[in-house]
């Protein structure tokens, strides 16, 4: 085994060790994770790809992720289990495809310092553990940028075409692989587009017939339920993105355009991924879209890589550094690793509290309502991922992911109407959601009584039957 090998090898057990320890000492799974899980359960059952058995609504928008826990599922694996097991491999090549970029650009024996970072960083390892699709779409885009640095065109377009199947945010990255072949090998542009159509056209067939429409009810679902709230200014959009608002975060940003200028002056190389990932930012930013945690996360493993390109523009300007740095290098990249440990000091607390919440309303919701409902009746909730996973019933989705019959209501404000208009005989709400004050309206509570209250340490929510007429 070369050194370089050996690196590597430690570089993914470390990367999937740190996420498999955050996992073991908070618990942590996102609440949307649970809904691909269940249209991954539905379909391996083969009650089809949907969320309620006979409604073919496209709710989740990973049809990759969904297609391999099925297939997971159907060999008698646990689904959450087998997704955390899918994140930590995927983090773990992660890891591995950073190094080899770092190589690729020569940034010699501080090649480990890109992926150190990113093994290592709280909102990476946060997205990578908690049952989302993060960690393999992380993985995809990074994969694709390593090919179209070795000059691998068909490998990266594929590789982009398969993250765009994890989630729609990758077509910006199949959209720039193209064009770029288009400039630089027009005589190669009509085989280079056989990939992503060879690739994403049979979904985008079958999601046309299937569900009426690829785009996902989920996000024109969001932008009706945070019409009126939630969503934040397209500077605090930016400001979050960019981690600006902890000095680090502005480091990192100085960090990361020093490094890549030493790129792209010595390496000919940072467009394309400067160019994915700008184009990513300002796609959150422009739509104005309420942010979430895992939205970020694919940024990082090449960002680091900007940043790490710092260091020999460093040692360019004081080259005796360079001698003590190659002597300490290892102290150094502990240090960094340290110092980014005890970083997530505080993300495990926080998560340890937030799965506290999570067990105590959304499973319990979930596990109460398999015992009371009946399977004729339908339960109108918010926060549809444990408590429709754990339930099983039949489920109008309030927030209007998996329910399109929802939007209109959300985007005028009127959430009573969808109650009032649908009937559901079960009612699930949170005591503190904006989209939740109808339940205690006189009207409401004439047709509807509270069976069972669930608490947490920051959440209130409670679980109304319908009153026989």
């Amino acid at each position: 085994m070369t050194t370089q090998q050996r690196d590597a090898l430690v570089l993914f057990v470390l990367a999937a060790l740190a996420r498999l320890a955050f996992h073991n000492l908070t618990g942590f799974v996102a609440d949307d994770a649970f809904i691909t899980f269940r249209y991954a359960q539905n379909l391996a059952a083969g009650q089809g790809f949907v969320y309620n058995v006979g409604e073919r609504v496209l709710g989740t928008t990973t049809p990759l992720f969904t297609f391999i826990l099925a297939m997971g599922s159907t060999l008698g694996l646990g689904i959450p289990k087998f997704a955390l097991a899918i994140t930590l491999a995927a983090s773990g090549l992660t890891a591995v495809v950073i190094y080899q970029l770092a190589l690729q650009l020569r940034l010699t024996y501080w090649a480990a310092l890109p992926a150190i970072m990113y093994i290592f960083w709280p909102r990476s390892i946060v997205a990578d553990s908690c049952g989302m699709e993060s960690a393999l779409f992380s993985l995809l885009i990074t994969a694709a940028v390593y090919y179209y640095t070795r000059r691998q065109p068909v490998n990266a377009l594929a590789l982009a075409t398969l993250a765009t199947l994890t989630r729609p945010e990758g077509i910006l990255l199949v959209g720039l692989l193209v064009i770029h072949q288009f400039i630089s090998r027009r005589d190669q542009f009509v085989r280079s587009l056989m990939i992503p159509l060879f690739l994403l056209g049979p979904w985008l067939v079958f999601a046309t017939l299937y569900f009426g429409s690829a785009l996902p009810q989920s996000i024109s679902g969001k932008q009706a339920l945070y019409s009126l709230f939630g969503a934040t200014s397209r500077w605090d959009t930016l400001v979050y993105l960019m981690a600006w608002h902890n000095p680090v975060g502005w480091l990192m940003t100085v960090a990361a355009a020093a490094g890549g200028w030493w790129l792209a002056k010595k390496q000919n190389w940072g467009a394309m991924a400067g160019c994915w990932m700008i184009g990513l930012i300002g796609f959150y930013v422009a739509t104005g879209a309420k942010m979430f945690f895992w939205y970020p996360a694919p940024l990082y493993p090449l960002l680091f890589i900007f940043i790490a390109g710092a260091w020999p523009l460093i040692l360019e300007k004081w080259p005796r550094l360079d001698t003590v740095a190659r002597r300490f290098r290892w102290w150094a990249l502990s240090a960094v690793a340290l110092l980014l440990v005890a970083g997530n000091y505080f993300s495990v607390r926080y998560f340890t509290a937030y799965q506290q919440d999570l067990n105590a309303c959304h499973r319990a919701i979930g596990v109460y309502l398999h015992a009371q409902v009946q399977p004729n009746e339908t339960v109108a909730a918010e926060d549809i991922g444990y408590m429709g996973f754990y339930s099983r019933c039949r489920i109008l989705d309030r927030d209007g992911l998996i329910s399109p019959e929802a939007a209109p209501y959300n985007r005028v404000g009127n959430y009573a109407g969808l109650i009032d208009d649908f009937k559901p005989g079960w009612v699930v709400a949170s005591l503190d959601s904006p989209i939740s004050g109808f339940v205690s309206d006189s009207t409401f509570l004439d047709r509807y009584q509270m069976e069972q209250s669930f608490t947490g340490n920051s959440w209130r929510y409670a679980v109304y039957h319908r009153k026989p007429l």
